[in-house]
């Protein structure tokens, strides 16, 4: 494992463990795990390739952001503090992250699959304990699960995070 990997890994735990404890975040966290994810995504990517997966998740981002905010403002006919009281300020300055960290493919499906799993998780945990925050810790969820797809990447060379050739077999198997 590289040593930039492990740094990351560490800096993830940490999000998660203040998103999950405090439902905040030190701030510091958010710009170094993006420039070690940058850094990752130089390894294999050129910097043209790295910037447009980047511009283009993250605009896939902010349209769901728009999207969400719409909903809101739809529904309560006004939205006053979005950040911090719909979606918290470190989720935000999570998604960068993440958004440097995957093909446009690859983002798309860990952005989905991640909701879903995080949303299942909190639904269980609010069951089973009956307590604590009813605020999803969003970024611990995403910094957690990222940590679980660098170490599945690395381990079994399933798929590689930047490389969306997988879903273009899925899609060549079944259009025969």
């Amino acid at each position: 494992m590289q040593v930039i990997e492990f740094i990351l890994m560490g800096i993830l735990f940490f999000i998660s463990y203040q998103d999950f404890k405090n439902r905040e975040v030190s701030l510091i966290f958010f710009p170094v795990a993006l420039v070690l994810v940058l850094w990752l995504g130089l390894q294999t990517l050129s910097v043209k390739e790295i910037a447009i997966n980047f511009l283009i998740n993250t605009a896939l981002i902010v349209q769901e952001l728009f999207l969400v905010w719409l909903y809101f403002f739809l529904k309560e006919r006004q939205v006053k503090k979005f950040v911090n009281q719909k979606i918290g300020l470190g989720d935000l300055l999570f998604i960068p992250v993440l958004a440097g960290g995957f093909s446009i493919g690859q983002f798309n499906v860990f952005i989905v699959f991640s909701l879903i799993i995080i949303l299942l998780f909190w639904v269980f945990y609010r069951m089973l304990f009956r307590t604590g925050s009813k605020i999803i810790p969003l970024a611990g969820g995403w910094a957690i699960l990222y940590v679980l797809t660098l170490l599945i990447d690395r381990a079994f060379d399933l798929f590689s995070r930047y490389n969306d050739e997988i879903f273009m077999n899925i899609i060549r198997h079944y259009n025969g």
